[in-house]
């Protein structure tokens, strides 16, 4: 091809370029000055008149040359539509590498817009369609969110676990955690609550007709029976065993896996039930509630724990790091030392976090699971797993006084001793996990504990 030297006022950056930002072109811009432009740009004409050209290739020469003070380019003028344009900006891009995942998403975006399918674009770009529906996927991330994400580097594969939030708005309030310390509880704590939230729906939409929602226990009539609670698999058996005309009422639990039924009595059931006792019934459901907040935050932790010591991260700190190494065989010999009575371990936690399969009791791939760094693995495990057999994982008692329950701080040194070991293998505790150590956690207030008020 021809090429031809345009006078650079005459040419202009492609709006919809993938890549954003051209970067610093300052080193290139003094190779310009210097030995000039050793490659032509590619353009295409704007209108017939051949008067302005949009560049397709050699943004960054375009850019460079307009510091180092450049009047005309060599460039090669070919006719492309729009959706040529874009395919061959992408191709050249990601075949330098010069685009971020998010630019590349928004590029493979712009080529589905424009008609293509996701098997198209991984014939042009050579990306693998499962590639590409996870780039597309984080274009539905806030832009501005997502770069400013960046600057703590988190993972690419830390990106693909927002996935598995269905609401965007929830995806993009996780970006503020993304590459910290709190990022796995907070996405914990949200595939969480939309359990609950999708829970919430499908009791609703069970019982509409059946029954009246009631959002807060405390507004359930007071002359009102309490009938049962009953699992969110059994309300349609529930169901046809009390369809018998009656009103009732139901209250979703906090987990959000199970209702509290209640029902309006008929006038020959209609009993001297006092406000008190009706009180009493109230402070039983809200301390029930209690306990499932306080169980939901106590998996969580353990959750977060489990995932560490089932990380390759973990299993080679504790493999080839001599204190790290050093601090978990102590706590165990330590254990085995301190105790005058049989010392228990959690035998399932130590099968499921190392894959152990038995035959006839015996397990038989113990050295293909311990090969390699898994060392590391199998100590933290056993760490772990002696842990739980013998004391409690929770920072977190209740303390009941008639029916009302209240949470309150449980000083657990034996937890405190097991953090100290996984501190030691490069742990780094959320901060609700250290609210919870040290006392200071919302649900040891008044407020977030049963009361009568």
């Amino acid at each position: 091809m021809i090429a031809h030297d345009l006078p650079i006022e005459k040419l202009h950056p492609h709006p919809d370029n993938p890549r954003k930002d051209v970067g610093d072109v300052t080193e290139l811009a003094e190779s310009i000055k210097k030995n000039g432009v050793l490659q032509n740009l590619t353009v295409v004409p704007d209108d017939a008149s051949w008067e302005n050209f949009t560049v397709i290739i050699g943004h960054r020469r375009l850019a460079a040359a307009k510091l180092a003070g450049i009047s005309e380019l060599p460039c090669v003028i070919i006719e492309m539509n729009e959706k040529e344009q874009m395919s061959t900006m992408l191709t050249e891009n990601m075949q330098r590498t010069d685009l971020t995942v998010y630019e590349q998403g928004q590029g493979f975006q712009m080529l589905i817009d424009l008609g293509d399918s996701i098997s198209d674009i991984a014939k042009k770009t050579a990306f693998s369609e499962s590639t590409i529906r996870r780039r597309l996927k984080l274009t539905e991330l806030d832009e501005e969110a997502f770069r400013e994400s960046q600057t703590r580097q988190p993972s690419l594969e830390d990106y693909e676990k927002l996935n598995v939030i269905k609401d965007i708005n929830k995806r993009n309030e996780l970006l503020s955690q993304i590459g910290t310390k709190n990022f796995e509880n907070a996405l914990t704590s949200a595939k969480q609550e939309q359990i609950r939230e999708e829970n919430k729906a499908q009791i609703i939409a069970s019982m509409e007709g059946f029954a009246d929602y009631i959002d807060d226990i405390r507004n359930v009539p007071l002359n009102y029976t309490y009938v049962g609670n009953i699992g969110i698999n059994d309300i349609d058996s529930f169901k046809q065993s009390h369809n018998d005309g009656r009103e009732y009422a139901y209250y979703i639990a906090f987990r959000g896996d199970s209702v509290g039924i209640y029902m309006k009595p008929s006038k020959d059931e209609i009993s001297s039930k006092s406000k008190i006792e009706e009180t009493n019934r109230i402070l039983r459901q809200k301390s029930r509630e209690l306990q499932d907040k306080i169980k939901e935050i106590d998996d969580r932790r353990k959750e977060l724990v489990v995932k560490f010591i089932s990380s390759p991260i973990a299993a080679k700190r504790v493999a080839t790091n001599f204190e790290a190494k050093n601090s978990v065989i102590k706590y165990i010999c330590e254990e085995f030392a301190n105790h005058s009575y049989s010392l228990y371990y959690n035998k399932t936690i130590l099968t499921e976090i190392l894959n152990f399969s038995y035959d006839e009791n015996k397990c038989i791939n113990f050295d293909d699971c311990v090969a390699g760094n898994k060392i590391g693995t199998l100590l933290l495990a056993t760490a772990y797993s002696i842990l739980r057999g013998n004391y409690s994982m929770s920072y977190i008692s209740i303390t009941w006084d008639d029916n009302k329950a209240t949470a309150v701080r449980n000083i657990n040194q034996n937890l405190n001793k097991f953090y100290y070991v996984l501190r030691k293998c490069g742990y780094e505790m959320s901060d609700e996990e250290k609210q919870l150590r040290d006392g200071t956690h919302p649900i040891f207030f008044k407020e977030d504990s049963v009361n009568d008020n």
